[in-house]
């Protein structure tokens, strides 16, 4: 396939998703080593077509407004084929804050309808960190104790 007819193939492929520059690559069959391959990149990268750091961004925003965690959305990137210097930099400048706020949120909306312990085992699947999880169990056992020394 000519460079031309490969950059219209990828041009499509973008009009359609949001893909990793791997995920392209892939989906359309061509070694990203292979020096047409390359120039593409390069060019659709400058471009500002494809790029695999607002891509993670987009994905990790995302994410945590349908209420997953840390790992979940780390697992997804590594799905995704995000470039792993993206991801770490994502580990790096991870909110916690926000993770937690997510969690809460999550919490909220089903501790009446749920045991905790089957809340637990939810944020769980939604790919908490420990950290979260630890601070949550927190939430849970004073608001938990207090009611108890009520009754």
């Amino acid at each position: 396939m000519e460079n031309k007819g490969l950059y219209s193939e990828i041009l499509k492929l973008l009009a359609r998703k949001s893909y990793s520059e791997q995920e392209v690559m892939e989906r359309i069959g061509v070694d990203i080593a292979s020096p047409s391959a390359k120039v593409i990149v390069n060019d659709l990268r400058t471009k500002g077509y494809l790029d695999d750091k607002r891509l993670a961004e987009s994905i990790v925003e995302k994410l945590i407004e349908k209420g997953k965690g840390y790992h979940y959305i780390l697992s997804e990137l590594s799905r995704r084929k995000i470039k792993k210097d993206v991801i770490e930099k994502i580990e790096n400048s991870f909110d916690y804050e926000r993770e937690l706020a997510s969690a809460q949120k999550f919490l909220k909306e089903n501790i009446k309808k749920k045991k905790p312990s089957a809340v637990f085992t939810a944020l769980m699947r939604r790919g908490f960190s420990s950290l979260t999880m630890e601070k949550i169990a927190g939430y849970c056992d004073t608001r938990y104790t207090a009611n108890d020394s009520n009754e």
